[in-house]
């Protein structure tokens, strides 16, 4: 089984963008990132502190601003409305909050979190969504006209998409010397196991516009198939998952040469013991997607930059 090196990846990509970031187009333009996070979620506290310092490394400013989760809406998307129109900065994101820690943290009579979210992501300026939040933008992913818009994939759909591009373009070799070339995104059978808007959602849209034979379900799906038929899920050839179910992908459950793509957190959803010796490509965690995925929203930050 190969196991990708997500920061061996993320390193890479990271001196690609220091590179362009030295270009004269960018000679008298700093980049920014205005981050938005909440101190109650530990996860957010530490991603953002991560996406800072790799934002350094590159020479993007990385600006963090810090609310509680029981901020009024008000005074978020006022920053936000601040934010939009200051022209020293490029992009804007949200650290999104885990809804168990939402929930948990919450004064009573609170928005439900699907409305709380939409609420602040709709306040972000579509020019300035670098991370793909705004709802605009998975509408734009779905018609396929993302990219003619000028909007970019949220990073850990994007993050994802490389990952398989580069497993389908390089020359990897497994364990016992044989090279494994033939894998093709095009020709492949994808499950995808998250149904959010910033990665089940945009992944799904973007595969099936290709052409890609895709099926997106969420962890209650996959339970129900193997109420009807446990040999379902055997059928996949790719599998990306990111439920946050501890080991919820078994090597009983998958075919032989399957490519499993894990973004669980914080712990994996694939058990890496049970599908070592069935599959032919795995993502671990950490140091798989994870690394690819902050790079990617630096890679975002450019685009949107050129725009």
């Amino acid at each position: 089984m190969i196991i990708f090196d997500g920061n061996e990846f993320a390193a890479i990509k990271e001196q690609q963008i220091k590179s362009k970031l030295q270009n004269p187009k960018f000679k008298n333009q700093r980049l920014k990132i205005a981050a938005i996070l909440f101190r109650e979620d530990a996860g957010s506290r530490l991603y953002s502190g991560l996406k800072k310092e790799a934002a350094e490394r590159v020479g993007i400013t990385y600006e963090l601003y810090e609310f509680s989760l029981n901020s009024s809406v008000t005074s978020i998307t006022q920053l936000l409305d601040q934010l939009n129109k200051d022209k020293s900065v490029t992009g804007i994101i949200i650290q999104k909050p885990a809804k168990s820690t939402y929930s948990s943290s919450l004064i009573l009579n609170s928005q439900p979190f699907s409305d709380w979210w939409q609420t602040l992501t709709s306040a972000i300026s579509p020019a300035k969504d670098v991370d793909g939040l705004h709802p605009e933008t998975l509408a734009a992913i779905k018609r396929g006209t993302w990219q003619t818009e000028g909007k970019v994939m949220p990073a850990t759909a994007k993050a994802i998409l490389e990952i398989l591009k580069n497993f389908e373009n390089s020359n990897y070799q497994n364990p016992n010397s044989k090279q494994i070339s033939n894998f093709k995104v095009q020709s492949s059978k994808f499950l995808i196991l998250n149904r959010s808007a910033i990665l089940g959602q945009p992944l799904y849209y973007e595969l099936k516009n290709r052409g890609v034979d895709v099926t997106l379900w969420g962890s209650k799906d996959l339970q129900a198939s193997f109420l009807n038929s446990q040999s379902l899920i055997l059928n996949f050839d790719v599998i990306i998952t990111a439920t946050g179910k501890k080991h919820l992908i078994t090597g009983d459950m998958v075919k032989d040469g399957v490519i499993l793509i894990d973004a669980g957190e914080p712990s994996p959803d694939v058990d890496f013991e049970s599908v070592k010796d069935k599959a032919s490509f795995l993502t671990p965690v950490p140091g798989g997607v994870g690394p690819v995925t902050v790079i990617s929203l630096l890679e975002n930050c450019v685009k949107l930059a050129r725009s």
